[in-house]
């Protein structure tokens, strides 16, 4: 049968800690981490603004996806 979930569930914090799929979590850590290693490096190695603002939005993000 269908059950349908939903953002407010009945689960405590714990639960939904512990139910996250952390293959997923690190994947997307690891990459989004070397991302911003190769944005670095293709700027010669400063911050600019294409780097600053691809370090933000990956950090807001990831923020959001946890």
């Amino acid at each position: 049968m269908f059950v349908p979930r939903s953002i407010q569930s009945n689960y405590s914090f714990r639960e939904k800690l512990f139910s996250m799929d952390y293959i997923l979590v690190f994947a997307i850590l690891i990459l989004g981490i070397t991302s911003m290693f190769a944005m670095y490096s293709t700027a010669g190695g400063t911050y600019d603004y294409h780097t600053k603002s691809h370090i933000l939005r990956f950090l807001v993000f990831f923020y959001y996806f946890l």
